[in-house]
Order: C-alpha cells, then sequence, then structure tokens
C-alpha cells in the first residue's frame, strides 16, 4: 500500500474491526458459542473486504493479514485485529518531518 488515498478500503476494514471488537470479545472458555460467532464475525469482514485476507490461529496466538500488511498477536485472534487496526491507522496517517513544519 502507498498512501493514505490507497488506505480507504484498509481503513474501512480497520473501523469494521474496531467496531466488532468493542462490541465485545466473548471468552472462549467462558462462552464457545458466542466466541465462535463473534470469530465468524471477524473473519466475515476481513474476507468480505478483501478476498485474499486471512485470520488465523493456533496454540503461538493469532495473525490478521489483509491489504498486504500483517499483524500478530501472542493473545490471539482479538488481539492480532487491535494490533492490525492500530497498524493501519498508524500507516494511514501522514507523518511530517518536524524540520518541514518550520514558519508554519
Amino acid at each position: 500500500m502507498g498512501r493514505a488515498t490507497d488506505m480507504a478500503p484498509a481503513l474501512a476494514l480497520a473501523d469494521r474491526l474496531d467496531a466488532l471488537l468493542k462490541a465485545g470479545a466473548p471468552s472462549r472458555h467462558d462462552d464457545p458459542g458466542a466466541y465462535e460467532k463473534a470469530i465468524a464475525a471477524l473473519e466475515a469482514a476481513v474476507t468480505s473486504a478483501d478476498p485474499k485476507g486471512r485470520l488465523d490461529q493456533d496454540w503461538q496466538g493469532g495473525v490478521l493479514r489483509a491489504f498486504g500488511l500483517r499483524a500478530s498477536s501472542t493473545t490471539g485472534i482479538y488481539g492480532a485485529c487491535r494490533n492490525w487496526v492500530r497498524q493501519v491507522r498508524a500507516k494511514a496517517t501522514p507523518t511530517r518531518h518536524p524540520a518541514t513544519t518550520i514558519g508554519e
């Protein structure tokens, strides 16, 4: 991905994932059914936004790949999604070198 204009689809997915996470992240152990539904909703959001996008989880944690960006977390899928959202928003925010703001 290049500049902020190229980041629009990734930002839209980031907003969707953020909303799903804020709606509640059930525990796999406390409520397995709700957990599976929440994971399915996250997977559906990823694959509908980016057909090549993937959410994976194993004993080492979770990984989210979408729009050429990858984020992982040892805490699982929820952590990987949070890290991916953070990464997209950071990359979409133009950074300016302090020397370019002289005189502003």
